[in-house]
């Protein structure tokens, strides 16, 4: 927005600090964050993946430090996720299980 001149440099440097001040300091904050963020990243990898024909599964690890030594990981960042890529095998997938109708989890008004 600075660039776009949207904003000026007192403005931008407002925000900048803002942000700062909201995230130092407050590690739970940070953590909700990374994991909120990741998430949606993740969510959007794997869209992408299914519309180019991809499978993919998301997991967690319970050993963080394990998997940072094997994946060689900096010690600046947290693995939140990981998923897996691939083709099933078309022969042997399993039928889906039952899936609760849309009207019995969202309930629509009208204003």
């Amino acid at each position: 927005m600075k660039m776009l001149k949207m904003i000026d440099e007192l403005e931008f440097d407002s925000i900048v600090s803002s942000v700062h001040q909201m995230h130092e300091g407050n590690e739970r904050f940070q953590e909700d964050e990374a994991i909120r963020n990741a998430s949606i990243t993740a969510m959007t990898f794997m869209y992408a993946a299914k519309h180019y024909g991809w499978d993919t599964c998301p997991m967690h690890s319970h050993n963080h430090e394990e998997l940072k030594k094997e994946f060689n990981i900096p010690e600046n960042l947290e693995p939140i996720m990981m998923i897996t890529l691939g083709k099933s095998v078309q022969d042997r997938e399993r039928p889906r299980g039952y899936r609760k109708p849309l009207g019995e989890l969202v309930k629509f008004e009208k204003y």
